[in-house]
This record gives C-alpha cells, sequence and structure tokens, in this order.
C-alpha cells in the first residue's frame, strides 16, 4: 500500500508541476477553461487520494482548506479573478502534495487504507488530462464566417469547446499577442485530429501553408474538407491522395458525424436531432456560399 501511494502521489506533483507551468502561458479564456477542466481533475484526484489512503486525515483537511482561500479581489473581470484563484492556490496544493509524500515515506502500512479500488479510477482521470484528444481546425481567417457553421455542427456532435483549436477565434485558439507557432507546437504534442478547411483563401496564406505541414505530421487523423468553388481539381500540396468531402455535402456530413463520435469515443446523438442539426448547419452554408 505504501510503495503504491508514493508512486501516486509523485505522479500527482508531477502533473501539478506541469499544469503549474502550462498557467504561466495562458492568456485569454478559451485556454482558461481548457486548463481549469484539467485542474479540477487533478484537484478532485487529490482530495480523494488524502482523504481515502490514510487513517487520520489531518493531510486531507489541510489541503481541502486552500481551496476556499485565494485573492478573489484582485481584479474584478472573471477571467483574471479565476486565473489568480488558481495561480494562489496551485503552489499551496504541491506543497502538500509534497508534505504527504514525505510524512507517507515515514509512516506505518498499519497507518494507510487500501487504495485498490479507487486507483482504477485514478487512473482513468489521470489519462484524460494527459491523453486528452484535441480536434484541430486549420483553415484561412477570411474563410471564418462558412468555418462557424461546421464548428457549431462539430459542438452538437459533442465535442466539447476545450477540446477545440483553431488559430482565428481567441475562444478557441491563439491569444493576443501570443506566438501562433509556438502555441501550435504545444497544441500539436497530444492526440490530434486534423481539419483542413481548404479553399482559394488557404492557399494565398503563408501562414496556413506553414501550419499545413507541421499539422499534417503530428496529427494522428487528417480529413480535409473543401468549400465550394474550390474543388477537388484544386487541392494541392499534402492532400491530392487523401480522401475528403465539400463541406455542404449532406451524404459526406453524416460519415463525418461517425468519424468524430468514433475518434473522440461519443455516445451518438438521436438520429431526429442529429438530421436537424445538420440541415441548420446545411441553411447557413447555403447563404454563405457563392
Amino acid at each position: 500500500m505504501k510503495e503504491t501511494l508514493i508512486s501516486v502521489l509523485k505522479k500527482q506533483i508531477e502533473i501539478g508541476d506541469s499544469l503549474s507551468k502550462d498557467l504561466e502561458s495562458i492568456s485569454n479564456s478559451g485556454e482558461l477553461e481548457s486548463f481549469l477542466t484539467d485542474y479540477e481533475i487533478w484537484n478532485k484526484t487529490n482530495c480523494e487520494i488524502l482523504e481515502k489512503a490514510y487513517v487520520h486525515k489531518q493531510l486531507f483537511r489541510m489541503y481541502s482548506g486552500v481551496n476556499y482561500l485565494g485573492n478573489v479581489y484582485a481584479d474584478n473581470t472573471h477571467f483574471q479573478t479565476n486565473r489568480n484563484k488558481v495561480l494562489y492556490c496551485l503552489p499551496k496544493q504541491l506543497v502538500h502534495l509534497n508534505t504527504a509524500l514525505a510524512h507517507t515515506q515515514d509512516i506505518k502500512n498499519t497507518d494507510l487504507l487500501p487504495l485498490d479500488e479507487q486507483l482504477h479510477n485514478l487512473d482513468q482521470r489521470l489519462a484524460k488530462i494527459v491523453n486528452m484528444k484535441k480536434l484541430f481546425l486549420s483553415h484561412s481567417s477570411k474563410d471564418e464566417p462558412i468555418i462557424k457553421p461546421l464548428l457549431d455542427l462539430i459542438g452538437d456532435i459533442g465535442v466539447q469547446d476545450y477540446q477545440i483549436f483553431y488559430s482565428s477565434h481567441p475562444a478557441y485558439g491563439v491569444g493576443l499577442g501570443e506566438n501562433i507557432f509556438e502555441r501550435l507546437k504545444k497544441e500539436l504534442g497530444g492526440d490530434v485530429f486534423a481539419l483542413f478547411l481548404l479553399s482559394d483563401n488557404f492557399f494565398k496564406s503563408p501562414i496556413c501553408l506553414c501550419e499545413m505541414g507541421a499539422v499534417w505530421i503530428k496529427s494522428n487523423k487528417q480529413i480535409p474538407i473543401l468549400i465550394p468553388p474550390f474543388n477537388f481539381d484544386d487541392v494541392q500540396g499534402v492532400f491530392p491522395n487523401s480522401l475528403g468531402f465539400k463541406i455542404n455535402d449532406k451524404n459526406q456530413l453524416n460519415s463525418f458525424k461517425q468519424e468524430i463520435e468514433t475518434y473522440f469515443g461519443l455516445t451518438p446523438i438521436h438520429l431526429t436531432k442529429w438530421e436537424e442539426k445538420r440541415e441548420e448547419c446545411l441553411v447557413k452554408l447555403k447563404a454563405l456560399l457563392p
């Protein structure tokens, strides 16, 4: 029991250190929302370990007390208040975890409770933080109005905002003053499904062309999606041997839905609801496309 608990605590400290580094680079609400998802899983896991692993509950009470602290007067904006609270709490929580680790190394097995059943669930949570799947949209900023109906449809399928990254919208991508290629390097380090929204605007954009090669190599799955009047004969670069579809192709959107559900392990939405949402998307696209 003791060796297992020490291993779990070390893993939690390692993840906490990584979260602490990530927090320093956060500059907008979209990034913070994604970060808070991971942070809350990590924090909840810590609470359960400290509550359920020890006969005496002092370590749990010390750790859980940190959650009620924080300088809530630091700023009156939602983004800054939440960011500053985590900036205040996270280092203290790491101190408590290190205290728990040192304490565990000195105590006897009789001071511990079995964690075996809980460890399976803990491992699943940790895997969610470390291996979260992401959807990356590569497109020209000039095509953003056309991208929006597709993005809404992807949300209807079940992909969460914090799992989506694309550079032209601050809620989903690069913050003001942030280096786009540094952010790309960070986002492409995980399990990425890339969508390339191809158009004349895409191939006229130096940023899109630079992005294209890196994303193609680093992503695990790729689908080119054509924006009419751009056609299959116009496709260049890494795409000619790849299957793709036009953004307003009704039948291919059905196949696309299944690809997304399979990749992200989503429960399929009801057929009637899907057909309704798909038709809404197609109506919006018809109004936007030439």
